[in-house]
Formats: C-alpha cells, sequence, structure tokens
C-alpha cells in the first residue's frame, strides 16, 4: 500500500508560507465576482484574501479547485525582510 502524499507543503524548520490569492487570480486570469462564486466564500472573505489575507484551511480545496490546482500549489514562499539567515536575527 502506498503512503497517502500530504496536501501541503513539506515543512522546513523557519519557513513560512502564504497564499497570494491576488497573485493566483491574476496568473489564472480569474476575477473577484468569478472566485466568490467558484469557492462559495463570503464577499468579504475573498476581499481580505485579495488584500492579503492567508485564507483558512476550511477554503484551500475550493481555491485549488478554482485555480485547477493541488492544495500543495497554492503556497509560496513568504520572504520577510530581516528575516533571511545573517541578517542580524538568531541563528
Amino acid at each position: 500500500m502506498s503512503q497517502p502524499t500530504s496536501v501541503l507543503p513539506a515543512y522546513v524548520p523557519g519557513t513560512k508560507y502564504t497564499v497570494d490569492v491576488k497573485a493566483l487570480r491574476r496568473q489564472h486570469g480569474v476575477s473577484l465576482s468569478q472566485l466568490i462564486q467558484r469557492t462559495g466564500a463570503p464577499v468579504q472573505t475573498v476581499q481580505a484574501w485579495n488584500r492579503g489575507a492567508c485564507p483558512s484551511t476550511m477554503w484551500l480545496p475550493a481555491l485549488a479547485a478554482c485555480f485547477g490546482v493541488d492544495v500543495a500549489s497554492l503556497f509560496t514562499e513568504l520572504t520577510i525582510e530581516g528575516d533571511a539567515p545573517g541578517a542580524g536575527g538568531r541563528a
């Protein structure tokens, strides 16, 4: 029997991930109204995602289906200025 595959990206200690809905919408040519209709998410929720809020896990399958990708493909590594090694933080 094969091992189940994870739907989330592999965890790397110290790495942060986000779901950039605005970038995904642009990349896939999906309007806000289409995203609302396809996911069934409330207008305010979709607007918050578009402003940079990270969707809760309950919305990830609907977002993945909307963009025609798997859930893991929704995630991008979050780079925060000063978070890189050697940027003055603790090692």
